[in-house]
């Protein structure tokens, strides 16, 4: 008898989580990829490197309830409209054969059907120390997304989480500097 998946180590979850994952891989006709697990929490990644085109992908298997196929498709739109609007690099939602966001799957082992999406890979890293003019004028830019999408426009701060760049200090201090990089000084 298969033992309770709740019940299972992190590991043992992840060790299932796999075989949903390469399922969801086949869905999207990637074969011949290597398979990296990055993290088991609310959602559980996995960094997906196709050696033969050189492409790298990041695949989430989206907790259980975690999100609706909805969300998922309004947090895709959104990627696309800052890709597309504010000129951003965001990763790029990569649709399913038949033209949707994501996916829903279940393998035996795991209690429920899982979402399944995936962006293409972004490299990079996180900036944790201090913001330089190039981050404020990205910023800018997003808020100008925001505003146009009418009524989503949030503050600085939550801005400055949303992209990952971490604690602003000083929101007054950040928007001064962004003014300063849109006039050139």
């Amino acid at each position: 008898m298969m033992q309770a998946f709740e019940s299972l180590s992190v590991r043992g979850q992840a060790r299932r989580l796999r075989r949903l994952a390469m399922s969801a891989l086949a869905q999207y006709d990637l074969a011949d990829v290597s398979v990296r697990l990055l993290q088991h929490v609310e959602n559980t990644t996995y960094q997906i490197d196709q050696p033969h085109t050189r492409q790298r992908f990041l695949l989430r298997l989206h907790g259980e309830g975690y999100q609706t196929a909805a969300t998922i498709r309004s947090e895709c739109l959104w990627l696309k409209a800052l890709q597309h609007e504010a000129k951003l690099v965001v990763p790029d939602p990569v649709l399913t054969p038949d033209g949707q966001f994501c996916l829903s799957l279940h393998v035996p082992g795991v209690p429920t059907s899982r979402l399944c999406s995936l962006l293409r890979w972004i490299s990079g890293r996180r900036y944790h120390r201090q913001l330089q003019p190039h981050h404020l004028t990205q910023l800018a830019a997003l808020r100008l997304v925001c505003i146009g999408r009418r009524g989503i426009g949030t503050s600085l701060q939550d801005l400055c989480a949303a992209v990952g760049i971490g604690r602003v200090y000083s929101v007054r201090m950040a928007a001064l500097a962004c003014h300063r990089v849109r006039r050139g000084r």
